[in-house]
């Protein structure tokens, strides 16, 4: 199945017009009728309503918001899901934005909503099941924008509330691998292939253990691959097969047949390679990773002739399209978490 991942960086869902009137300044809210559930209401309808509701909580005092949220304790489940994504939603956008001290207010606001659902209904399974989740995609959401000791103290908090939840060792492990590739390696000497080895091996640890909790997971299989391939070790084929077989999201489909066709392409398997990539492609053809390494392909058999088409083909798309590939190795932005959080807080 072919899909369009939209535009923009980090997860390609907030437009840059949109970051543009959060940067251009704060207008003055002369008008204190607007309400917290009128922000709710256009959240929950989504596209563009909930666009300018991410809008309007952006341009607010976090003093009203702080009244909002206490005078939001009445509200029944399905809106204060919708209120921890609103204010989710504005973080990840501030976050964008550069505003990171507004983006950690709103992370912390929508922990304060999480608190008033687990009083209202303690044990309540759903609401375990949504704050899993969204400390996962908040994590990813960090590391992605090298927020790295934020993202550690979130994942310190979230695995001490819930220790048995594969995602959270996912992107415990994401984050030492992020932190690690700031430091330079050359995978051709062994003494720094040992090295990086034994330096990466707490987050194949964490992939491992998620695993032993989760043992279909995508994105723990998917790194752990991705980890093996970095130190040439011959498991990492069957870890990224193991995760094509386990995906049903788009993303995590492209992502194993671009990570399965560079195994092949390191071992020479040219015919393989060239499959795989080709997969990728008909999944994302807005993305640019599987062009390059296509053309790389021909490049390699000498045909300059078609690498020069793949790239011309590339060239032709008329909407390119921000690439998860990126996204993957520069902290692990949980897309699919984000959509799935986003659908169950617009669910009834």
């Amino acid at each position: 199945m072919a899909v369009r991942i939209r535009a923009g960086r980090p997860g390609g869902l907030i437009p840059l017009a949109f970051l543009l009137l959060l940067t251009a300044g704060r207008p003055s809210w002369a008008q204190p009728a607007r309400t917290y559930e009128l922000l709710l209401d256009g959240y929950a309808r989504g596209g563009a309503a909930a666009q300018q509701a991410v809008l309007d909580l952006a341009n607010l005092p976090q003093d009203r918001i702080n009244a909002m949220i206490a005078a939001a304790r009445s509200l029944p489940p399905e809106r204060l899901r919708a209120a921890v994504m609103l204010h989710t939603d504005t973080s990840y956008a501030l976050l964008l934005a550069g505003t990171t001290g507004s983006g950690f207010f709103h992370v912390g606001a929508a922990r304060r909503v999480f608190a008033m659902m687990k009083a209202g209904a303690p044990g309540d399974a759903r609401t375990q099941t949504f704050e899993r989740r969204w400390f996962a995609f908040v994590a990813s959401l960090y590391t992605a924008n090298s927020l790295f000791d934020r993202a550690a103290i979130l994942i310190r908090d979230a695995l001490s509330a819930y220790p048995r939840e594969a995602r959270l060792y996912v992107v415990r492990g994401a984050l030492l691998e992020t932190r690690l590739a700031f430091t330079a390696f050359d995978p051709s000497s062994p003494a720094q292939l040992s090295r990086r080895e034994r330096a990466v091996e707490p987050a194949a640890a964490d992939y491992r253990h998620a695993l032993e909790l989760d043992p279909n997971l995508p994105m723990a299989l998917l790194r752990l691959g991705a980890v093996h391939m970095m130190v040439r070790d011959a498991r990492a084929s069957r870890n990224l097969e193991a995760a094509l077989r386990a995906s049903s999201e788009p993303i995590d489909r492209y992502l194993a047949y671009l990570l399965l066709g560079a195994v092949a392409e390191r071992d020479n398997r040219l015919d393989v390679a060239e499959r795989d990539y080709d997969a990728a492609r008909a999944i994302a053809a807005a993305c640019q990773t599987p062009y390059v390494a296509l053309a790389r392909i021909a490049t390699a058999r000498g045909d300059d002739a078609r690498a020069l088409t793949i790239a011309s083909a590339f060239a032709d798309v008329a909407e390119k399209a921000s690439d998860p590939w990126w996204d993957f190795h520069l902290g692990g932005f949980d897309q699919a978490s984000l959509n799935w959080l986003r659908a169950e807080a617009r669910a009834r």
